[in-house]
């Protein structure tokens, strides 16, 4: 049987190709967030780090990679974005977060979220992963097999925070593309460098304002 996925395009051998950018209608301002628990500490390089994402964001820029060794909190620098993002954003700018992480990292997720954010931190978190798929569906299969979402699109809509593995974007990735994201972090975006895959085309359909991808292996 065949597979359905959304269709992309791409300017990789457009030679010439130049992209518009046009400053972001939501200008960003550096500060500790407020939702940043107190003894949760920016180095100097993570607050440049945090200060280069605010930067990006302001100016128009569609994303950014920021591949850095392991251990200098990458996490952390997203963390404090996401939680100005919710912060500083108005109602009519605000949309869902999207985190898309490899299996093994969404408790790491999880837990440096209650660690270092105040409370409620980014706000609700759906977690559209594992067993908690069969909450969301509106139909039996995946999106890829039959070419209509199958999650509720309107669940994703609503949610604060989405948190979802790229096997699960590459899925259902029909649904994902009817939700529009505030801001997209991409864990681990590695996983997504095979131009062929079908993760690769999940994470291009991904309509959001802005996107952070991470790697640790670079």
């Amino acid at each position: 049987t065949g597979q359905f996925a959304v269709i992309t395009s791409s300017n990789f051998e457009e030679l010439n190709y130049s992209a518009e950018i046009a400053a972001s209608p939501l200008q960003m301002e550096f500060c500790r967030p407020i939702a940043l628990q107190p003894k949760t500490q920016l180095l100097a390089h993570q607050e440049d780090g945090l200060k280069w994402f605010i930067d990006c964001q302001n100016v128009g820029l569609p994303g950014v990679i920021m591949a850095d060794d392991m251990g200098l909190g990458k996490t952390l620098q997203a963390l404090a974005f996401l939680a100005l993002y919710r912060e500083q954003a108005c109602a009519s700018q605000k949309r869902p977060i999207l985190i898309v992480a490899p299996t093994g990292l969404l408790n790491n997720w999880l837990k440096e979220i209650d660690t270092h954010l105040i409370g409620t931190g980014l706000g609700t978190i759906l977690k559209v992963y594992g067993a908690q798929i069969r909450a969301l569906k509106q139909g039996r299969g995946r999106d890829t097999e039959s070419g209509i979402p199958m999650l509720d699109t309107n669940r994703l809509s609503e949610a604060d925070v989405v948190l979802t593995t790229y096997e699960t974007l590459r899925d259902y990735q029909i649904s994902f593309k009817g939700v529009r994201f505030g801001v997209t972090v991409f864990d681990e975006i590695q996983k997504a460098k095979n131009p062929k895959s079908r993760v690769r085309n999940a994470v291009a359909a991904v309509y959001s304002d802005f996107k952070i991808g991470l790697s640790g292996t670079p």
